[in-house]
């Protein structure tokens, strides 16, 4: 009797961890429509790892050479054997890009017609300047297939995050084009560094133009940085300025009299308001971002 307990007991544990396993299981199909990304029309039959469909939005695959074609950079970092804590994929921009996409070719065609087996990236995700991605509850998840992470081009991710173009036509299909995005390259060996992870370099992104800014003036990184399209990155530094006023802490706003919580700035494309801390006293500053000047103080 005891040892019939052991093993009705090991069967049940064995079909708990089956059942977890399926439960991250998923199914994708090839597109049937064209892809053209950057202007290369990408080859969904013959490539290992193709473009793939999950729940009506386009995934595409970070494998090394569509990374590079793309202009973005990936990296990942096992935590080796502490197994408290995942392993963690980064996902963000890249300052180059390569002209030519090499295809990855497959050993057997992929069949527009078939569905094949993906599954949820059960790693931490962390993408453009250092976001962590709660992946388990996305409507649109990261997935593996084949060994490489796939990307959800959801408007979140494509749009907001690496500010690409991308639009579907009937004829023409899906388009892509992430040549003309404007996004930082960032220093994502901070994320591995650093534990528990917190906050990073602060920015503000639009559409097609970046600022970076310091959070406070205690810390080494001071500069203030726009990049527009089609422009140099400018760096200015008003830290003596900040010392001046007071300041300590920035882009921070009194939630109450005991309290402060962070305070995104504005920018209506040449002044950026931000929101600051001199000692229990809030200030708003008005920087013009063409001079790196402090305009207003309220």
């Amino acid at each position: 009797m005891k040892y019939a307990k052991i093993i009705l007991g090991i069967i049940s544990m064995v079909l708990c961890l089956q059942i977890q396993g399926l439960a991250s299981d998923v199914y994708v199909t090839i597109p049937e429509f064209d892809i053209t990304l950057n202007g290369e029309i990408l080859d969904s039959e013959n490539s290992e790892y193709p473009a793939i469909i999950y729940k009506n939005i386009t995934y595409i695959p970070l494998s090394w050479n569509m990374s590079q074609f793309m202009g973005i950079v990936t990296e990942f970092e096992p935590y080796g054997y502490n197994a408290v804590r995942p392993d963690r994929f980064y996902v963000g921009n890249s300052a180059t890009r390569s002209e030519t996409l090499v295809l990855d070719i497959a050993t057997d065609k992929n069949c527009r017609e078939k569905e094949y087996s993906a599954t949820i990236a059960d790693y931490q995700i962390y993408i453009g300047n250092g976001v962590s991605v709660k992946n388990s509850i996305k409507e649109h998840p990261f997935l593996n297939f084949r060994g490489v992470t796939y990307l959800p081009l959801t408007w979140e991710y494509a749009y907001d995050v690496f500010d690409w173009d991308y639009s579907f036509d009937n004829e023409k299909g899906l388009i892509i084009n992430t040549v003309d995005a404007v996004r930082p390259e960032w220093n994502y060996w901070q994320l591995w560094n650093t534990s528990p992870h917190g906050e990073y370099d602060k920015y503000l992104f639009g559409r097609r133009w970046y600022i970076g800014y310091p959070d406070d003036t205690y810390g080494e990184t001071d500069d203030f940085v726009i990049k527009r399209q089609g422009e140099e990155e400018k760096r200015f530094n008003i830290k003596e300025k900040l010392f001046e006023l007071h300041i300590s802490y920035l882009a921070t706003q009194p939630l109450n009299e005991f309290s402060w919580i962070a305070k995104e700035p504005t920018f209506d494309g040449r002044y950026l308001e931000i929101h600051c801390r001199n000692g229990n006293i809030p200030i708003i500053l008005t920087i013009d971002m063409d001079s790196g000047e402090i305009v207003n103080v309220k």
